[in-house]
């Protein structure tokens, strides 16, 4: 009977290879996952690398997707560095000048068609013009779903107004492509942005929920990220101050735009669905909400209604900072954490001596109406402060007594 030597106890179809980035690269599932954290630039020197590499990215639909163009060097050359071509040409307006380095850049996009895929465009700190504004939000060659535009340089907010009112006019052909718009709040902390736009992104918008283990560690994440402003963190919101023409806007856009930013609807203002009640007049017009309020200290309500965290109209939602990463749709973007809580949200004239800025509490006018301000222009309530003479308040029901009498009918003789 012959020997058998075994030379090794490996046997070849057991060998474990190592697996490289180029092979991850081929599941376009994780490839376009890690690409959407990446700078322009450092996808363009990973597809410099090889052939194959460079194949991957280029053919997996919605690789550029979420595009961040702040940190890309051509789009922030300035005006007055622009290519000497367009230095000499002297028949540019001053929006066309100040575009030239975006739009050179997106040229460039275009022509590797790149520019078809973005949904999320983030424009915040650069030279953007309201001309170019309006090719973005009605141009056919733009997909653009959500927009930043924060902290950006030679913006004319009354023709960006206009484009915006155009794109929502009821009499367009259909709904426009832009759903939601960055611009009131100021432009992302980088240190926070990729950790808190990954935890705003919900199991739904992300296709996770189909694994109970990935749904409970984003719960973990959801849960230890960082406070929402409107829904968490109560006060003003909106530091800045905003032209009264945006409330005609946001109130044109409403339903079909949405923005970092909401309408006061208190009862003061006739645009609002609670407007005259309870029994106040609704003297003011369409007003930006730059506080955000809890329940009233009386009723714990606001005649106009909460704000739920539930709610599913989401364009009347507030746009959430950051952008969602992930994912280019409303619902994540406007999707809060679940710590969130209900909140009203108000102009300072609506909470002018109603609320403390102390402690954020105030008072509705169902419960606290002010003098001035019902239909009957009599107070509801009186408020005298400790330190007042008491001869104050006697002279205050003299004068209400008078004022009872003069009320009374005189009967005359037949």
């Amino acid at each position: 009977m012959g020997e058998v030597i075994v030379t090794s106890t490996e046997r070849e179809r057991f060998k474990k290879s190592a697996i490289d980035f180029q092979d991850i690269s081929h599941n376009s599932l994780v490839l376009s996952h890690i690409v959407a954290y990446l700078p322009p630039s450092s996808i363009t020197r990973l597809t410099a690398t090889n052939r194959a590499l460079r194949d991957a990215i280029t053919h997996t639909p919605g690789i550029y997707r979420h595009l961040d163009l702040q940190t890309v060097k051509k789009a922030h050359i300035d005006g007055s560095e622009v290519t000497t071509s367009t230095q000499l040409d002297e028949s540019l307006t001053e929006d066309e000048f100040h575009a030239a380095p975006l739009r050179d850049l997106f040229s460039i996009l275009q022509r590797r068609n790149i520019l078809q895929d973005v949904q999320t465009l983030v424009l915040d700190g650069l030279s953007v013009t309201a001309d170019f504004c309006h090719d973005i939000i009605n141009g056919p060659e733009f997909k653009v779903r959500l927009l930043s535009i924060r902290d950006v340089r030679n913006l004319n907010h009354g023709k960006l107004r206009g484009a915006l009112q155009y794109a929502c006019r009821p009499s367009r052909d259909a709904s426009p492509r832009l759903k939601g718009i960055y611009l009131f709040g100021p432009k992302d902390d980088e240190s926070t942005t990729t950790q808190s736009a990954t935890a705003r992104e919900s199991p739904t918008a992300v296709g996770l929920d189909q694994d109970q283990r990935s749904s409970s560690a984003l719960t973990e994440t959801l849960q230890q990220r960082s406070d929402d402003a409107w829904w968490d963190v109560k006060g003003r919101q909106l530091m800045r101050p905003i032209q009264k023409e945006w409330a005609n806007c946001l109130l044109a856009c409403s339903g079909v735009i949405a923005f970092d930013a909401l309408l006061c609807q208190g009862p003061r203002h006739h645009s609002s669905r609670a407007a005259g009640h309870p029994n106040v007049l609704a003297e003011l017009g369409p007003a930006v909400a730059t506080y955000s309020l809890s329940g009233c200290q009386g009723c714990g309500k606001a005649p106009e209604g909460m704000i739920l965290p539930s709610s599913h109209i989401v364009t009347d939602l507030p746009l959430l900072a950051p952008l969602p990463v992930l994912c280019s749709s409303l619902r994540a973007a406007t999707a809060p954490s679940l710590t969130a809580t209900a909140f009203v949200p108000r102009c300072a004239e609506c909470i002018r001596e109603r609320y403390c800025h102390c402690c954020n509490k105030w008072w509705c006018e169902s419960c606290y109406q002010l003098p001035g301000q019902g239909s009957q222009h009599e107070p509801a309530v009186v408020i005298v402060d400790d330190a007042d003479n008491i001869g104050q308040l006697e002279d205050y029901m003299l004068l209400e007594e008078a004022i009872a009498k003069q009320k009374v009918p005189v009967s005359h003789a037949p």
